[in-house]
């Protein structure tokens, strides 16, 4: 396997860092969830943490299944939550393609939110084996993180005070995202909607205000990119 260069890997880590502050109270806010969940076990609650690792649709689905709601229906929920991902994947592409066939396996299931924005950032002329390190070293901060915060929200959920309001995490983490994706106008059109969305409905029931502002982020930047590249097609002078 090909050696990866350690200094690409903490420089990802580092690009990540400001990013997964947020992370930590949305982690703690899904530990509260499930610590207070009477249909999730605690143990298989957390381990979804590893196994899906997505913040929004796990919110949802603790939300849902405390409620009572179908397996198809939380199914349904977590894949449109998670459909941004196939945006993501094409998005990054044609930089990736030519990496070695372990890491295109392997890669995606680091592919969150925090992780795609500063892969997105890294300049196309860099190594193969710069681009995988930094990819790898951005994921695994957010890995360890995450799963750190919802253990520790299973077990210190009860001694967090409400006032620290720690669901304003998910639309600060939007905003985020929004910093680094300002040189992409779909995926800061994205950014800003599905931001906003989450926060006008933040107390929806059953975690719907997640689920609203990842279908309005991601009609909002896909619709914007498809449009943006039927206009550069019909004018390839223009501009983006």
């Amino acid at each position: 396997m090909t050696k990866l260069p350690r200094a690409s890997a903490i420089a990802g880590m580092k690009a990540a860092a400001p990013l997964a502050v947020p992370g930590v109270p949305f982690g703690l806010v899904l530990g509260v969830q499930i610590a207070e969940s009477s249909e999730v076990d605690n143990l298989a609650g957390w381990f979804s943490s590893i196994l899906i690792l997505a913040g929004a649709s796990q919110i949802a689905a603790v939300s849902l299944l405390s409620t009572g709601a179908g397996v198809i229906t939380v199914v349904l929920t977590v894949a449109v939550i998670n459909a941004r991902h196939m945006m993501y994947s094409a998005a990054l592409s044609g930089r990736f393609q030519s990496l070695p066939r372990w890491f295109r396996l392997a890669g995606p299931y680091l592919m969150v939110d925090q992780v795609f924005a500063v892969a997105d950032q890294v300049e196309d002329d860099v190594s193969p084996e710069h681009r995988m390190a930094h990819y790898l070293g951005a994921g695994a901060l957010l890995f360890t993180l995450w799963n750190v915060s919802v253990a520790a929200g299973l077990v210190v959920g009860d001694a967090i005070p409400e006032s620290w309001s720690l669901g304003y995490a998910v639309p600060v983490m939007f905003f985020g995202l929004l910093i680094l994706g300002l040189t992409n106008t779909p995926g800061a059109a994205a950014a800003v909607t599905g931001g906003v969305v989450a926060v006008l409905g933040r107390d929806f029931p059953n975690g719907s205000g997640l689920l609203a502002g990842a279908i309005a982020g991601v009609v909002v930047g896909g619709t914007l990119d498809w449009w943006l590249e039927r206009r550069t097609s019909r004018n390839p002078v223009a501009a983006p």
